[in-house]
C-alpha cells in the first residue's frame, strides 16, 4: 500500500508518496495544477 502526502502553498504543492514502511518512493514539487499532481501520483493508484 501506498501513501500521498501533499504540502500546498500558493503557487506550488511538494507532492511525496510513501510506503507501508514510511520510506520515500517520490517526491516532488509541482505547480498548483491538478492534471499535473494526478499524473504525478497516478503509477500509485
Amino acid at each position: 500500500m501506498k501513501y500521498c502526502g501533499i504540502d500546498l502553498h500558493s503557487n506550488n504543492s511538494v507532492v511525496s508518496v510513501i510506503d507501508e514502511e514510511d520510506r520515500v518512493v517520490a517526491e516532488k514539487r509541482l505547480p498548483n495544477d491538478l492534471e499535473k499532481i494526478i499524473g504525478f501520483i497516478s503509477p500509485w493508484q
